[in-house]
């Protein structure tokens, strides 16, 4: 019988050489810590944070039916930019919004790219809408703009494929909605 210990390519038995068991190890464990740590940052949600501060004076809750309570006074903070840390995390478990009276701002980038964002209160005490605010929101289907909101950033509503109608109240000094569309009262959308 052939030493086959002698040719490099394993042993008698047709084991791979040590060297290729501990790469082969080494990968699998690699492989397997990886699918760990996706699993808990995609899964565990259960140890997601569910309330923090949004503004000098506002702060959000989110429950389990996936509604993020934004309360206080005062102007939301801006996001940095549209790819950072989202503003208010989890943002795949986000569903609703609901911004209660006393906030006066939604701040640039604040619901940027939330994949699930169906539906958002805004309360009559917003006075502006920050650029890119609700930019790729694709469940968003409809919104209503309060008489307050004086201010909407660019690019608010870009991407937000299911967005078909947004409805801006009759006594809003600034903007007019015409079958879904917004217009500014100079009617340029």
């Amino acid at each position: 019988m052939m030493d086959t210990m002698s040719n490099g390519r394993g042993d008698k038995y047709g084991s791979p050489p040590p060297s290729y068991k501990a790469l082969r190890t080494l990968l699998i464990t690699g492989l397997l810590l990886v699918c760990c740590f996706t699993l808990m940052n995609y899964s565990g949600d259960s140890s997601a944070e569910t309330s923090d501060v949004c503004g000098d004076n506002l702060t959000w809750t989110l429950d389990e039916k996936g509604t993020l309570t934004i309360s206080g006074t005062g102007d939301m903070y801006d996001r940095p930019s549209g790819i950072s840390e989202p503003l208010f995390t989890p943002m795949h478990l986000v569903r609703t919004v609901v911004i209660c009276d006393g906030v006066t701002s939604i701040g640039d980038y604040a619901f940027f790219g939330y994949p699930y964002l169906s539906e958002v209160t805004i309360p009559n005490s917003v006075k502006s809408i920050g650029d890119y605010a609700f930019f790729q929101c694709e469940a968003l289907t409809n919104i209503t703009i309060p008489s307050s909101v004086t201010s909407i950033g660019d690019q608010v509503f870009t991407l937000c494929s299911t967005l078909t109608g947004i409805t801006v109240s009759e006594s809003n000094p600034s903007y007019s909605s015409d079958n879904g569309v917004l217009f500014d009262k100079g009617r340029r959308n």
